[in-house]
């Protein structure tokens, strides 16, 4: 994205989301004709599959390709479809999309098959399909809905400047403000650092409406070094700034500190993200929700790794870890907690490991959760448990 482009979307960033709301996307409804009974579906799909699936729609009338769309078999249908899209031209799209628009009006169109064609149209003609679409669903005084952003991400990367020109041009208010996200998730497929800081020069309380679009593609296009280049950007521009600023970054470490956590898990060293989470463990960032996840994660591939590193923690994190890891471990293998804490009564961190497994005894067996109780060291964490055994 050259300088220029990006300084007008900073300054628009800036500017124009202070006046309308914000609204995140909402998943797009379910395709109507839901309702049909099943023997009636059954029957027209045993029929339709008797017909070998069309090479493609082909550009004829809005009532053939209407016809052609209605096809009840869906793979020969998508099968068409995808031909036809290939073949999307600036010249030939806009019966395809009288079609689609009349099977709308009817309730009877596939919201799968409209997005494709949606995102097909967005490369080929961002700009007049825009404008057809404002005309025919739009309400400039309110919110656009999902299908504007179908258009814009992949508008974008075909011609961002387009784009942001033709978004400049209309007047401000919610469904100009609501188009930022479309806008951004398109920038981020093409240039995600451009992406990154179009966010951070929105004001502060606005930004975590774009982490809908923007996180998703930090981690796919970058993986965990752009998820935590990411987090250092938001960190070092946001950390000494405003309560929403300051907001900002906690919203951004929890969604970064989730994903790290998935990403761990799949390449099978959950470990890991225990040990990425320590170094932010004094910041006012940190988020106790995904270290609880962290620490679970760990236990359930290797218990025995996962306590050992956890007994090397400080206290205060080592506290909430121990409790997070006996009460999983409790749930997954009951036999050999009980058989390593019993094992452990005199280290300094025996009450924070036993309460995990109180914590998890107290639900599947109070008597022998009572037994544990008597075993903690501390007489006011002893009464404040046995309040709880019902």
């Amino acid at each position: 994205m050259n300088a220029k482009c990006l300084a007008s979307a900073a300054t628009i960033f800036g500017a124009g989301l202070l006046t309308g709301w914000l609204v995140i996307p909402q998943p797009a409804p379910k395709a109507a004709g839901h309702d049909r009974k099943i023997p009636e579906l059954v029957a027209k799909e045993r029929a339709a599959e008797k017909e070998p699936p069309a090479p493609s729609l082909g550009m004829k009338n809005p009532a053939d390709l209407a016809r052609a769309l209605s096809n009840p078999v869906s793979s020969h249908r998508r099968a068409a479809l995808y031909r036809t899209l290939s073949e999307l031209t600036p010249d030939n799209w806009q019966p395809l999309y009288d079609a689609f628009m009349e099977r709308r009006k009817q309730g009877r169109h596939d919201q799968g098959d409209w997005e494709l064609f949606l995102n097909a149209l967005g490369a080929v003609d961002g700009q007049r399909a825009m404008t057809r679409l404002v005309r025919d669903m739009g309400n400039l005084k309110t919110s656009p809905p999902p299908d504007f952003h179908y258009i814009l991400r992949t508008w974008v990367p075909a011609n961002q400047e387009e784009a942001l020109a033709w978004h400049e041009s209309l007047p401000k208010g919610p469904f100009r403000d609501g188009l930022w996200s479309g806008y951004l998730g398109g920038l981020a497929e093409v240039d995600l650092d451009a992406a990154i800081k179009g966010v951070e020069a929105v004001d502060a309380q606005y930004r975590g409406y774009f982490l809908f679009d923007l996180a998703p593609r930090v981690f796919q296009n970058g993986g965990l070094a752009a998820g935590n280049a990411w987090l250092q950007t938001v960190i070092q521009t946001n950390e000494n700034g405003t309560p929403e600023a300051q907001q900002h970054v906690r919203q951004v470490f929890r969604e970064v500190s989730s994903r790290v956590i998935a990403a761990n898990e799949a390449a099978g060293q959950p470990l890991e993200s225990v040990k990425w989470m320590e170094s932010h463990a004094e910041k006012p960032w940190f988020n106790q929700s995904t270290w609880n996840s962290a620490v679970a994660s760990a236990v359930k591939t290797d218990p025995s790794a996962a306590l050992a590193h956890i007994s090397t923690l400080n206290s205060q994190l080592q506290s909430s870890a121990l409790n997070s890891a006996i009460t999983t471990w409790a749930g997954d293998d009951l036999p050999a907690t009980e058989k390593w804490l019993a094992a452990r009564q005199d280290t300094p961190f025996y009450d924070s490991a036993a309460t995990g497994l109180i914590n998890h005894l107290i639900k599947s067996d109070p008597p022998a959760a009572v037994r544990w109780i008597d075993s903690l060291s501390d007489p006011a964490a002893r009464e404040s448990m046995r309040r709880r055994v019902p």
